[in-house]
C-alpha cells in the first residue's frame, strides 16, 4: 500500500476543491476578540449600535458588543471601524486537484529527494467564463524549508489562492495559471524558474504571507508531514537492522535448518530497498544471501568464494550500465511493485483521473483519446525569416524545453558553428534561432519532438504530395510521414505497439516503421552518443542503410496504395524513375547501387509539436532500440524526471492527428542545413511531384478508400461555444 500522509487541518484530509473552501466554519468574535472590562463604562461605546457598555475587543484595539460583532462578522470578515481584514482569505480559483510525490533525484543545488507536486484542472467554466483543463508540475526539495513550503501550498490551495484564470499565449484560451510563483524546473536557476535559488523560500514564504497565507498556521501541516517523515525513516531502519540480525543469526546458529528460509528473506528485501552501491545493506545482504544459500548446499570453501563474487557483482551492478545493470533494475523495480513499495510514494489527496500508472497508460483507447481532444488547438502560425541568434539571444529562450537543466548550451552551439564557413554558419543560427522561437511558442501547451528524416526525405515528400492530390492536404505543408491509415487499426493502444517491438527486440522493423518514428525530446540530446543531434543529423544526416532497389520498391509500394498507375502497371517504373531524378535534383538523398553508404548532403530535421491532450497516448520513452524506459509511460511524467532531456522516445503518427491542420494536434516545422532544400525550394519540389503524380491517378474515391480513408461529406464547422460544448483535455 503506498504511503499515505494525514494532514493537521480541521476534519478533512483531503485537498480538493470546492470542498475543502466551502467547509468553513462561520467567523466568530470568540475567535478574534478578548473579553475586556472598562474601567469607566460610560465612555466607551459600540460604534454598531450606538449604545455602551463595549465587552469585547479586537486585536486591532476597537471595542464592541459580543452579539452585535457576531452578526456584523457573518456578513464582513473585517473591523467596522478601521477595515483590518479577520479570519482566511479565500479566492475564486477553479475547481481542482492537488497531489504529491517524491522523486529520486535531487534538485540542482540540493542534496535530498525532490517532492514533485502535480495539480490538475478539468475542463469547466467560472463565473460563466468557459476555460481549458490542464495539469501542473512543480517542484521543492525535500528538507525542512521544502517541507514547510508544501504545507503553506497546501493550505494555499485550500483557500483558493493557488491559481487563476489567465489567457494561453497560443491558443488565446483561458485556463489555469500559477498566482504564486513555484519552481518549474529542477535546474537552470532563478531565470528559468528552476534551482539553485537560495532566495526562493524567502520570497515565497513572503509572496504568500501577502496573501493571507502564514507560516504559522501552516506549522500543524508542516509537524504532520515531519513527523510522518521521521516514522518512516525509523520503521525503515528497523527492518534493516531486524533482517541483518536475523540473518546472521540464523545462518551462524542453524547452518543447516533456516539458511534457505532466511537467504529467501534476505533476497526479497534486497529487491526490495533501491539497488545502489552507496546502500551499504545492500552489499551485505546480497554477501549473506550468497553465503547462506552455497554454505547450506556445498562446501564453506564455496560459500565463501561466492561471498567474495557477490560483493565483485556488486559493485559490477552499482557502477555498470550495461545489460546486466538494466536486467537488476528491471528486477528491482518489479518486486518494488509487487509489495506496492513505488520508489514515488503517491500520497492521494482527492481522485485524479490525469495520473494514471504505466499500467494503465498502455490499455489507454487511442481512437477514444483523439475523439475526445481539444478541436480548436493553437493554429500554426505564419513563417517568418529570422536573424541568425546571438548569444543576447539565449536567456529569452531560458525555458524552452531543450535548454531546461543545460548550462553550457551557448557553449555547444558556438563549438559547432565556429569550424563551419559563414553561408553554413547563419543558416545554422537561423535554424537554432527558428527551432526555440517554436519552442516558447508552443512549450506550454505541447510536447516536442526532434526527428532526423534525411534518409527518408523523399519518400515523406511524395506521401504529401499523393495526401495533397487525393485527400486536399496543403501542399505547403509540413512533410507526411505517415500516409497509409490501415496499419493503425491494429495499434489501439501503446500496448499493441511495444507488442509489435517484443517479437523482434527491435524497433527497425518494417511493421513497427509503418506506424511509428524515432525521436528525441531536445535538440541538444544525444540519446548517450559522443555528439548531439545537430552535431550528427542536422551537418551530416543520418547513415542510411536504405540501398537503391529498397528505395524503389517502397515508392512503388506507396504508388500502389496510393492508386497511383492502376492497371498499369508496365508504367509505373518509369514513373519511379522520374521521382527519384526529381529528388536528385533538388538535393534529397537518393541512394545509388550501392548497398551503404554516407549521405552526400547536409541532414533534415523535423521539429514536431504534440498536444499534451494526446501526446501519453501516442508515445512513449524509450531506450536506443525503441525498447521501453524506465518510467516511460507516461511520457510528460518521463520527462519531468530526466532533466536535461537526453534520452530517445517513440511517437506514435496517427494519420488522424498529423493530417488534420485545422484541428492543431501536430505541428510540424522542416530545417535543413542543404542550400537545395531551403524552404522556398521545398515548395517547388511539392509542385513538381504534385504535377507528376496527379495525372496517374484515376479514382479518387477509390485512391482514398484504398488508403484507409472514407468519403465523408463536408459539413460545416460547429460553433463551439454558442453551443456550449467543451472538450475535456
Amino acid at each position: 500500500m503506498g504511503t499515505s500522509l494525514t494532514l493537521a487541518l480541521p476534519e478533512e484530509p483531503q485537498l480538493l476543491v470546492p470542498r475543502d473552501s466551502t467547509e468553513q466554519k462561520n467567523l466568530r468574535s470568540r475567535d478574534l476578540a478578548l473579553k475586556v472590562t472598562s474601567s469607566n463604562p460610560e465612555e466607551e461605546t459600540c460604534c454598531i449600535c450606538l449604545e455602551g457598555h463595549s465587552t469585547v475587543q479586537l486585536p486591532c484595539s476597537h471595542r464592541y458588543h459580543e452579539e452585535c460583532l457576531d452578526q456584523w462578522l457573518q456578513r464582513r470578515p473585517t473591523c467596522p471601524t478601521c477595515g483590518q481584514r479577520y479570519g482566511d482569505r479565500t479566492g475564486n480559483m477553479p475547481d481542482g486537484h492537488m497531489r504529491w510525490g517524491w522523486l529520486n533525484r535531487s534538485l540542482s543545488g540540493h542534496r535530498c529527494r525532490t517532492i514533485l507536486l502535480h495539480f490538475y484542472f478539468q475542463t469547466g467554466s467560472l463565473g460563466g467564463r468557459i476555460y481549458d483543463g490542464r495539469s501542473l508540475h512543480a517542484f521543492l526539495p525535500d528538507d525542512e524549508q521544502g517541507r514547510h513550503l508544501l504545507a503553506l501550498f497546501q493550505l494555499a490551495f485550500r483557500r483558493r489562492l493557488m491559481f487563476s484564470l489567465s489567457q494561453s499565449s497560443t491558443t488565446g484560451r483561458l485556463r489555469p495559471a500559477f498566482a504564486i510563483h513555484l519552481k518549474t524546473s529542477m535546474a537552470g536557476g532563478p531565470t528559468r524558474h528552476g534551482y539553485p535559488d537560495p532566495g526562493y523560500y524567502a520570497s515565497a514564504v513572503e509572496e504568500l504571507r501577502s496573501v493571507g497565507v502564514h507560516l504559522d498556521e501552516a506549522l500543524p501541516i508542516a509537524m504532520q508531514l515531519e513527523s510522518s517523515m521521521v516514522k518512516r525513516k525509523r520503521v525503515s531502519a528497523l527492518l534493516e537492522d531486524v533482517v541483518q540480525c536475523s540473518c546472521r543469526a540464523a545462518i551462524i546458529c542453524t547452518p543447516q535448518g533456516f539458511d534457505g528460509l532466511v537467504s529467501f528473506l534476505a533476497l526479497v528485501y534486497i529487491l526490495v530497498i533501491p539497488p545502489r552501491i552507496s546502500c551499504l545493506h545492500f552489499l551485505n545482504l546480497f554477501c549473506i544471501f550468497a553465503f547462506g544459500m552455497f554454505c547450506h548446499f556445498m562446501s564453506d570453501d564455496a560459500g565463501t568464494i561466492m561471498n567474495l563474487l557477490g560483493v565483485v557483482y556488486s559493485v559490477v551492478r552499482g557502477f555498470s550500465k550495461g545489460p546486466i545493470s538494466d536486467l537488476c533494475e528491471e528486477i528491482s523495480a518489479l518486486a518494488r511493485r509487487s509489495v506496492n513499495q513505488h520508489s514515488e510514494a503517491w500520497c492521494t489527496l482527492g481522485s485524479c483521473d490525469n495520473l494514471p500508472s504505466a499500467a494503465i497508460q498502455l490499455w489507454v483507447d487511442i481512437p477514444s483519446v483523439i475523439e475526445s481532444a481539444p478541436r480548436r488547438a493553437a493554429r500554426r502560425p505564419a513563417s517568418e525569416v529570422l536573424d541568425p541568434i546571438r548569444d543576447q539571444d539565449w536567456p529569452l529562450y531560458s525555458s524552452c524545453p531543450s535548454l531546461q537543466g543545460r548550462d553550457d548550451a551557448a557553449d555547444l552551439f558556438r563549438a559547432l558553428v565556429k569550424p563551419l564557413r559563414p553561408p553554413l554558419g547563419d543558416a545554422i543560427g537561423r535554424i537554432m534561432h527558428e527551432m526555440l522561437q517554436n519552442e516558447l511558442r508552443y512549450s506550454e501547451d505541447y510536447v516536442v519532438f526532434y526527428h532526423s528524416f534525411s534518409s527518408s526525405c523523399l519518400l515523406y515528400e511524395v506521401q504529401t504530395a499523393l495526401a495533397a492530390c487525393i485527400l486536399n492536404y496543403p501542399i505547403d505543408g509540413p512533410p507526411v510521414m505517415r500516409l497509409r491509415r490501415q496499419p493503425y487499426n491494429n495499434i489501439r493502444c501503446l500496448h499493441n505497439l511495444l507488442h509489435i517491438w517484443e517479437s523482434s527486440l527491435n524497433d527497425q522493423t518494417a511493421e513497427f516503421q509503418a506506424v511509428a518514428i524515432s525521436a528525441f525530446n531536445s535538440c541538444f540530446a544525444s540519446g548517450g552518443l559522443s555528439q548531439n543531434m545537430l552535431q550528427a543529423w542536422l551537418l551530416r544526416g543520418f547513415p542510411s542503410k536504405i540501398s537503391a532497389s529498397t528505395m524503389q520498391r517502397m515508392l512503388k509500394d506507396m504508388l500502389l496504395a496510393a492508386g497511383v498507375c492502376s492497371g498499369r502497371i508496365q508504367g509505373l517504373d518509369a514513373l519511379v524513375k522520374s521521382v527519384i531524378a526529381l529528388g536528385r535534383k533538388y538535393g534529397l538523398h537518393v541512394p545509388s547501387w550501392q548497398v551503404f553508404q554516407q549521405p552526400e548532403n547536409p541532414g533534415h530535421l523535423l521539429q514536431i509539436f504534440v498536444h499534451l491532450s494526446v501526446v501519453d497516448a501516442l508515445s512513449y520513452g524509450s531506450k536506443e532500440r525503441g525498447q521501453l524506459d524506465n518510467g516511460g509511460i507516461p511520457l510528460s511524467r518521463w520527462l519531468l524526471q530526466r532533466c536535461p532531456a537526453d534520452g530517445h522516445s517513440r511517437l506514435l503518427t496517427h494519420p488522424d492527428v498529423f493530417l488534420d491542420m485545422d484541428r492543431g494536434l501536430a505541428h510540424s516545422f522542416v530545417f535543413s542545413a542543404g542550400p537545395s532544400y531551403c524552404r522556398s525550394q521545398r515548395g517547388a519540389l511539392l509542385r513538381e511531384l504534385r504535377d507528376l503524380l496527379q495525372p496517374h491517378i484515376q479514382d479518387l474515391r477509390a485512391s482514398r478508400m484504398s488508403l484507409g480513408y472514407e468519403l465523408r461529406t463536408a459539413e460545416p464547422a460547429p460553433d463551439l461555444e454558442s453551443e456550449g460544448v467543451i472538450y475535456s483535455i
